[in-house]
């Protein structure tokens, strides 16, 4: 059986982003952020390259909402709903984004 990277990358992104439900030290969300943004990054880029404008935008603001240099700061009950939202969008659409 054949492990692809970003398959395994992508369902690595989407259990720290559920593992961030639970109370965890400070790192943690810093690796989370550092994590999501390389992600998104390389799905922009995958994006771009099959003309996917959709995907692309939606990357570029998840991108932009988790880059761990400009922090965007929201309270921890709204940073769940987040994490949730973007781990079951990656599920979702799995199929479309970069194989």
């Amino acid at each position: 059986m054949r492990i692809e990277p970003m398959k395994a990358f992508r369902w690595a992104v989407m259990a720290l982003l559920l593992l961030a439900l639970l109370p965890m030290p400070h790192n943690y969300y810093l690796v989370l952020r550092l994590a999501v943004t390389i992600y998104s990054v390389l799905e922009i880029f995958y994006a771009y390259e099959t003309g996917r404008n959709d995907l692309m935008a939606m990357f570029v603001v998840v991108a932009i909402l988790y880059n761990p240099i400009i922090k965007i700061g929201f309270e921890r009950e709204v940073w769940s709903f987040v994490n949730v939202g973007l781990a079951a969008i990656i599920f979702l659409k799995r199929k479309e984004l970069k194989p």
